[in-house]
């Protein structure tokens, strides 16, 4: 089976998304706070959210050739956003906070709110996906269906100016006829 080269890297899907990515995380953040919304939770929870999102976008890229069916990409996007909010919240937070590597702890709800955060993520890219790529053959489809009524408009138009050259198969007046 011939794989296709690897696309250039999403930079405009990253700009599209990432509110969504936000959004998500905070919504997460709000479960994981016990539904209170405080400062720190809000930009630890827009980090994980963004976090998430950008390691499951490069390793979507990185991983494109085996990404040839949309459970493979659905687990590849819900594998990364789960290497990334631990890392975020057990290494990158305790370092940005000054309070030490592994100092940060999560309740058994958030962890749980994290892990289907990430399925819902992780599915909302799936789908996301999916859209772009049924965008993506409609368009193909309707160039290729406009490319060959174009082709048959042409066809038309020379088979005109093929039979308008040809002399009429009778030609008579009164008193004689030539065929």
């Amino acid at each position: 089976m011939h794989r296709q080269p690897r696309p250039p890297f999403p930079w405009r899907d990253i700009a599209t998304h990432l509110p969504f990515a936000i959004i998500l995380g905070l919504l997460v953040g709000f479960v994981i706070a016990g539904l209170t919304w405080k400062t720190l939770t809000i930009v630890i929870s827009a980090t994980i959210g963004v976090s998430c999102y950008l390691s499951a976008i490069v390793f979507g890229w990185v991983l494109e050739p085996w990404l040839d069916t949309g459970w493979k990409r659905g687990l590849v996007y819900f594998g990364a956003s789960q290497i990334a909010w631990p890392l975020v919240v057990f290494v990158a937070l305790p370092l940005w906070l000054g309070t030490g590597i592994g100092s940060a702890r999560m309740s058994r709800a958030g962890s749980i709110a994290v892990v289907v955060g990430g399925a819902i993520g992780a599915t909302v890219g799936v789908v996301a996906y999916s859209y772009q790529l049924l965008k993506d053959r409609l368009a193909r489809s309707i160039a290729q269906l406009k490319d060959a009524e174009f082709a048959e408009k042409e066809l038309e138009l020379a088979r005109e100016f093929q039979a308008r050259m040809l002399p009429a198969p009778d030609i008579g007046t009164d008193g004689y006829r030539i065929a």
